[in-house]
């Protein structure tokens, strides 16, 4: 049995009120990350789900690449998200004990490397490439140092507004420990889940239910003194399959962990 702290992206969907029903019916808590865009047209089921207990945060307002948008832009669109987020609490009489935000294809500025490259040791290295490059589709190339100084210029503005990254325990995953002792404000994951290969758009990939639980399944394996980060997706398209992905954890024996705050 491994320990998974649920986090997912690019909520809320259409059916995001199903999702969280879904899971609440389950015990199962979960981390929201919220497209600014997407948030405001149902402002009104985030507020639900953080009466519910769910944990609501930023992905930003239009999903683009940070290292394309640039700084200003950038921090403007997570600025922007996150008024819309604090309203939200605000309207469920809930007090919002933290500031978190995970950026789109987990790009910093650095065009998918969490820290500059150098902060983490080879082995390290090779992880990421292998979790990020893998499943966001991040060629992990060295950043320039014009997407250094994006980075450093967006990290430095969060900051000083109180973004901080979650710290999650008991994740043994050696890049991720190295990642969490830094200042960067963004939560990562440990395991991103490919679902979204299973869009119709992906459809090239050839994913199946069975083959992502599979994929799933063998990544545990070969991590399993350690609890993991899972990043899933929010999807209208996605959502039959995303019931049939979580059961499956859930019929392995996996414990989903309360999300700290």
């Amino acid at each position: 049995m491994t320990g998974l702290y649920l986090t997912i992206d690019d909520s809320p969907s259409a059916n995001f009120d199903v999702l969280c029903a879904w899971l609440k019916a389950r015990d199962i808590p979960a981390l929201f990350y919220c497209r600014g865009d997407s948030l405001s047209l149902y402002p009104e089921k985030i507020v639900q789900a953080i009466k519910d207990g769910f944990v609501i945060s930023n992905h930003s307002w239009s999903h683009h690449y940070a290292s394309k948008l640039g700084a200003d832009m950038a921090v403007r669109e997570v600025l922007k998200t996150q008024t819309l987020i604090d309203k939200a609490y605000a309207q469920a009489g809930v007090k919002q004990s933290i500031k978190s935000m995970r950026f789109p294809h987990m790009d910093s500025g650095l065009t998918g490397w969490p820290l500059v490259p150098e902060t983490f040791n080879e082995d390290e290295r090779a992880d990421l490439k292998q979790v990020y490059g893998t499943f966001y589709n991040n060629d992990l190339k060295a950043p320039t140092d014009e997407h250094i100084k994006i980075h450093n210029n967006i990290e430095a503005r969060l900051k000083q507004d109180g973004f901080e990254q979650i710290q999650f325990k008991d994740v043994n995953t050696e890049w991720y420990k190295t990642y969490a002792r830094s200042s960067a404000v963004s939560t990562q994951g440990t395991f991103c889940h490919p679902d979204w290969h299973l869009h119709a758009r992906h459809a090239g990939k050839d994913a199946t239910v069975a083959s992502l639980n599979k994929n799933f399944d063998d990544f545990i394996a070969s991590h399993g003194d350690s609890t993991q980060i899972l990043v899933m997706h929010d999807s209208f398209e996605l959502w039959p399959y995303t019931q049939q992905l979580i059961q499956h954890m859930l019929d392995q024996g996996h414990k989903f962990l309360p999300i700290p705050q």
